[in-house]
C-alpha cells in the first residue's frame, strides 16, 4: 500500500505546484507569455509559436495558444523584437529592450525582458505609457524653468542640498544652471555635478548656502575670488525654494568695485588735500557721495547725524536736494531708521570701513553703502552708495514670475488664477486695484470679469460701453505692441474731449490715479486687457512696466486656454446629459477597438461599472458567438475609414441577451485617419422575434400551399380523365356543350394548382426560369389560341401582331403564362359584348436596347388609381362590385 500511494502523492504535488505556478503568473499585472521556436528544414527559426499566456495577456491577446506569432503580430519583424528572440534562442542571452510600439491594437510603450527558455523563450512585457508621458512632462517643465533661469543677464542655479547618512549637509547638487551661468564658466555645464566641483570659491560658500536651507532666510553678500585667472568681485544672492533646494545668482561686478575702490582712494586724497580736484572728482563720480557728522547726546550715544556735503548724483538717486547739507538727517528723513544711526557711528568710533547692502524705508530704495571714516576724528564718516533698487527689483521680479508661473501650471479654476496673480502683483509693487476685462469691439463694449480694490469703491463687475475703459489712444498703443502706462490721470490726460471726461471721471469714483495696462490679440481683434493701478500718483519704473507686461504675456493666453477648457467640459456635460435621454447605448471608442466613454443607458443596462468598461471591458458584454465576427468587422471600418452596420447580441445585467443593431460613425483628422468611432445600439430584439415568428408562419404557409397544389392534382387527374372518356363514348349532342364546359374548368383549375405552386417556388426563392431563344410573336398567338373560349359569348379579342418574328431569350412556359393570365383577367372583368385589344410592338429605335411592348386594353371595369401600385404584390386583390356580382375577386 505505501508504495502505490507514493506516485499519487508526487502527482498530487505535482499538480499542486503547477497550479500554484499558474496561479503566480495570473497575479502579475505584466504580461508573461512562452513562446517556442518554429525551425526550417534547414533548422533555421522562421517563426515562434505561442505556448503560455498568463491572465494579463490573455486579456489583450486573447486566446492565440499555438497559433504563430507573425501572423499574428507582424509589427515584431520591424520593431526588431522577431529578432531579439531568435537571439536569445540562439546564444541564450538575455535582452531587456523599451519600445514604443504602434502596431496591431497596440498604441504605447512597453518594456520587454527575453530569456531562453528550451528552443524558445520566456518574456514579462510591462505597459510603461504612463511613465514614459509622465518622462515627457518631466523634461517640459525643465525646459519650461531652463527658460525662466536663462532669461535674466546674470548668473543663475538652482541647487539641492546633499545629505550624509547623519542627515548633515555636506555639498549641493546643480539641478539647473542658466544660460549666462555657462557662458560665464566658459561654456562648461555643471548640471548634475557638485557645487565643490568649482573649487575653493564654493567651499567658502557652503556656509551661507547650508544657512539659506536650515533658515529658510535668503542671503547676500559680496566676495573676492581668483576666477578664471583674475581677481573678480561677485554680487552674491541665495534664496531658499523648500524642500532642500536653493537658487543662487552670480553677478560679476569687478568694474563697479574697481570704480568704487579708486573713487575710495580719491576719497581719501580728496579728505587729505581739499584740492580743486577733489570737488570736479566728487561732484562728476556716478555714484551717490555724502558726508556725515554724527550728533551725540551728553552720554555720548548717537541720535542723528548732519549731512555735510553731497555730490549732484545723491542729489538724483535720493530725490533729496541741496537744501539739505547741513541739516539734521531727521529734519527731512521723517521715518529715519535707528540701524543706518548706529551704523554710521559704528565706523566713525572704530575707524574700520563696512560695506552694507539694504532698504532704506526713507527713500524707499535699495542701496550698497560703502561707509568709511574721514577727518582725523570719530564723527565723521564718508558714505558712497549705488542705488541698487533696479536690480533687487528684476531679482524679486525673477522670483515673483517662476511663483506665478506655478501658479499658472497648478490652478485651472478663471478666479483663483486672477485673485491668484493679482495678489501677488499686489503684494510686490504695492498697488491699491487690478482688474481683467474682456473686450468685444464688435459690439463696442467691454464687460468686467474680475476686480480687486483695495479700498471702498463702486462695483466694476459687468458690461460697460467700450470708451468709458480703453481710449482710442489705448488701443492704438496695444496694436502697437505696447502697453497703457499713466502715472498721472489728471495731469497726463488732456481735458476738452468727452472721452477724456468719461475716463477721468470713471477714474475718479474708482480712485485711480496711475494705472498700468496691455492687452490681448487674438485673429486681430482685441480680446481682453490686464491693467494694475494705484489711488497715488506714480512714476512707475521700467521695471514695474517689464514685469506686469510679462505677467500679463503669461496670464492672458492662459486665461483663454482654462477658458476653452472650460467651454469643452461644459459641452461634454450637455453633450452626456443629452446622451443620457436617449434609449440607445452609445460609446466612443479608439480605432483599436478600446472604449474611452459610455453614456448612463450601456452602464445601467449591461450592469457594468465604468471602470469595468472602458478600454475592452465591451467585449465582456458581447455574446462569445458574436464576438469575434464583430470585432473584426469594427477593424474593416476603421480600415476603410467607413461606417459601420452590424447586429449582434448584448448581455443585460440579469444575464439574458438582446439583439442590438450598432452603427458606428469614423472621426477623421486633417490627414483622413480615423482617430475615434462614435457608436450607438439600438434594441432590436422584439423586431427579431417578430422576425423570426413571420418566417415561420411564412414557411408553414409555402409547406400548406405545396402540400394543397400537390392534394389537388390527384382529384383533377380523375376528374380530367372521367370527362376525356365521357366526351369519347358519349353520343347525345345535347352533353357534349356540358362536357366541354367542364374540361375548361378543368383546366383552369389545374391552372390555378399551377399558380400555387408558382408561388409558393417565389416565396421561396426557387422559381427557375428555362431561357431560350423563343418567338415572342408565336408564343402570343398560342396564348390567345389558348384563351379563346373566353370570348365565344359575344366578346370580342382585337389582335395585332407584326408579321415578322421578335426574337428574345425568355422561359415560353412563364411568357405564354403572363399573356394568357392578362387575356384572362381582361375577358374575367369585362361585360358580355366587352372589346379587349392586345397588340404587341417591336420598337427597334434604340439599337443598343430594343424592345418589345405588348399591351392589353379592356373596356371592363378596370382598376381604381390607388390600387395600381400594388398590382404586382401577391396576393392582392381588388375589392368591386361588379367583381362581387360575379361572385368573384378581381386579381391585380
Amino acid at each position: 500500500m505505501a508504495s502505490s500511494s507514493q506516485p499519487n502523492k508526487q502527482a498530487d504535488d505535482l499538480l499542486a505546484a503547477q497550479k500554484l505556478l499558474r496561479a503566480t503568473l495570473d497575479s502579475s499585472m505584466d504580461m508573461i507569455q512562452v513562446f517556442e521556436a518554429v525551425r526550417n528544414q534547414q533548422g533555421q527559426i522562421v517563426d515562434f509559436t505561442w505556448i503560455l499566456n498568463n491572465h494579463a495577456a490573455e486579456k489583450i491577446y486573447g486566446d492565440v495558444v499555438g497559433k504563430s506569432l507573425l501572423q499574428h503580430q507582424p509589427g515584431v519583424v520591424e520593431e526588431g523584437i522577431f529578432e531579439a528572440f531568435k537571439h536569445a534562442v540562439e546564444t541564450g542571452q538575455p535582452q531587456q529592450y523599451e519600445k514604443h510600439y504602434v502596431h496591431e491594437q497596440f498604441d504605447g510603450w512597453f518594456h520587454q525582458s527575453v530569456v531562453r527558455l528550451n528552443d524558445g523563450v520566456a518574456t514579462t512585457t510591462t505597459d510603461i505609457t504612463s511613465r514614459k508621458k509622465a518622462e515627457q512632462q518631466l523634461r517640459e517643465s525643465k525646459t519650461l524653468l531652463q527658460d525662466v533661469i536663462d532669461a535674466p543677464r546674470i548668473g543663475m542655479a538652482v541647487y539641492r542640498a546633499v545629505r550624509n547618512d547623519e542627515g548633515d549637509i555636506v555639498d549641493f547638487l546643480h539641478e539647473y544652471i542658466n544660460r549666462a551661468s555657462i557662458q560665464m564658466l566658459g561654456g562648461e555645464d555643471f548640471t548634475g555635478r557638485l557645487f565643490t566641483a568649482h573649487g575653493d570659491n564654493a567651499v567658502v560658500q557652503l556656509p551661507q548656502f547650508i544657512d539659506v536651507i536650515c533658515s529658510g532666510q535668503a542671503n547676500g553678500y559680496v566676495r573676492e575670488a581668483q576666477f578664471r585667472g583674475r581677481k573678480v568681485w561677485f554680487a552674491i544672492t541665495n534664496t531658499s525654494l523648500g524642500e532642500d533646494r536653493l537658487v543662487h545668482t552670480w553677478e560679476d561686478v569687478t568694474e563697479r568695485k574697481q570704480a568704487e575702490a579708486e573713487i575710495l582712494r580719491l576719497n581719501d586724497e580728496i579728505a587729505r588735500k581739499a584740492t580743486d580736484k577733489y570737488y570736479t572728482i566728487f561732484n562728476s563720480i556716478d555714484a551717490g557721495f555724502v558726508i556725515h557728522e554724527m550728533i551725540r547726546d551728553e552720554s555720548g550715544r548717537s541720535i542723528d547725524f548732519r549731512l555735510m556735503e553731497v555730490n549732484p548724483t545723491f542729489t538724483r538717486q535720493t530725490g533729496l536736494g541741496t537744501d539739505t547739507v547741513g541739516m539734521r538727517a531727521s529734519e527731512f528723513l521723517h521715518n529715519l531708521e535707528q540701524f543706518w544711526i548706529d551704523t554710521f557711528d559704528r565706523v566713525a568710533r572704530s575707524g574700520i570701513p563696512e560695506q552694507v547692502e539694504d532698504y532704506n524705508q526713507a527713500t524707499n530704495r535699495w542701496y550698497n553703502v560703502h561707509i568709511s571714516r574721514v577727518g582725523g576724528q570719530d564723527r565723521q564718516v564718508a558714505v558712497l552708495f549705488e542705488d541698487m533698487t533696479e536690480r533687487k527689483q528684476r531679482e524679486t521680479g525673477r522670483e515673483l514670475l517662476m511663483n506665478i508661473a506655478q501658479d499658472l501650471g497648478q490652478l485651472t479654476d478663471e478666479a483663483q488664477i486672477i485673485r491668484s496673480v493679482g495678489t501677488r502683483l499686489a503684494a510686490h509693487l504695492g498697488i491699491t486695484c487690478y482688474h481683467y476685462v474682456d473686450i468685444d469691439e464688435d459690439r463696442d463694449q467691454v464687460t468686467v470679469r474680475h476686480f480687486w480694490h483695495a479700498n471702498e469703491v463702486p462695483p466694476l463687475l459687468g458690461t460697460h460701453p467700450l470708451r468709458a475703459f480703453v481710449s482710442p489712444a489705448a488701443l492704438t498703443a496695444w496694436r502697437a505692441g505696447m502697453p497703457t502706462i499713466i502715472n498721472d490721470i489728471e495731469r497726463e490726460v488732456p481735458d476738452g474731449t468727452p472721452e477724456a471726461a468719461v475716463l477721468k471721471a470713471g477714474a475718479a469714483a474708482q480712485q485711480i490715479s496711475a494705472f498700468i495696462a496691455t492687452g490681448l490679440s487674438h485673429e486681430g481683434k482685441w480680446k481682453a486687457y490686464f491693467a494694475i493701478a494705484d489711488s497715488r500718483p506714480r512714476e512707475w519704473t521700467a521695471v514695474e512696466i517689464e514685469l506686469v507686461q510679462e505677467v500679463a504675456g503669461q496670464l492672458l493666453p492662459r486665461i483663454e486656454r482654462v477658458r476653452a477648457e472650460e467651454a469643452l467640459r461644459q459641452s461634454q456635460k450637455r453633450f452626456e446629459s443629452i446622451a443620457n435621454l436617449v434609449p440607445d447605448l452609445l460609446w466612443d471608442s479608439q480605432p483599436d477597438g478600446s472604449t474611452n466613454w459610455y453614456n448612463q443607458r450601456w452602464l445601467e443596462y449591461t450592469g457594468q461599472r465604468l471602470e469595468e468598461a472602458i478600454g475592452y471591458g465591451w467585449t465582456d458584454a458581447i455574446h462569445p458567438d458574436d464576438r469575434d465576427g464583430s470585432a473584426q468587422r469594427y477593424a474593416q471600418a476603421v480600415a476603410a475609414s467607413t461606417s459601420l452596420r452590424q447586429e449582434h447580441r448584448i448581455r443585460r445585467h440579469d444575464g439574458s441577451y438582446r439583439w442590438f443593431a450598432v452603427n458606428a460613425t469614423p472621426l477623421k483628422d486633417e490627414t483622413g485617419q480615423v482617430v475615434s468611432m462614435y457608436g450607438a445600439a439600438t434594441d432590436i430584439h422584439e423586431s427579431k422575434r417578430l422576425e423570426a415568428t413571420l418566417r415561420e408562419t411564412d414557411r408553414r404557409k409555402d409547406e400548406f400551399l405545396a402540400m394543397l397544389a400537390h392534394e389537388l392534382r390527384n382529384p383533377m387527374a380523375t376528374l380530367r380523365s372521367g370527362l376525356t372518356l365521357l366526351d369519347l363514348t358519349t353520343t347525345d349532342e345535347t352533353t357534349r356543350p356540358t362536357v366541354a364546359m367542364m374540361e375548361r374548368q378543368i383546366d383552369h383549375l389545374v391552372r390555378m394548382v399551377d399558380d400555387l405552386l408558382d408561388v409558393g417556388r417565389i416565396s421561396r426563392g426557387k422559381i427557375e426560369l428555362h431561357k431560350e431563344r423563343v418567338n415572342f410573336v408565336e408564343l402570343v398567338q398560342q396564348a390567345v389560341a389558348s384563351c379563346q373560349p373566353l370570348f365565344a359569348q359575344g366578346k370580342k379579342l382585337h389582335l395585332q401582331v407584326p408579321p415578322a418574328p421578335i426574337e428574345l431569350d425568355g422561359d415560353a412556359t412563364r411568357l405564354t403564362q403572363i399573356v394568357t393570365n392578362l387575356l384572362t383577367n381582361s375577358a374575367r372583368y369585362t361585360g358580355e359584348q366587352g372589346q379587349i385589344w392586345l397588340s404587341l410592338e417591336h420598337n427597334a429605335g434604340r439599337p443598343d436596347h430594343p424592345e418589345a411592348i405588348l399591351r392589353v386594353r379592356d373596356n371592363g371595369i378596370g382598376i381604381a388609381a390607388d390600387h395600381l401600385s400594388a398590382i404586382f404584390e401577391l396576393f392582392v386583390q381588388v375589392d368591386n362590385s361588379t367583381a362581387r356580382s360575379r361572385g368573384g375577386w378581381a386579381w391585380a
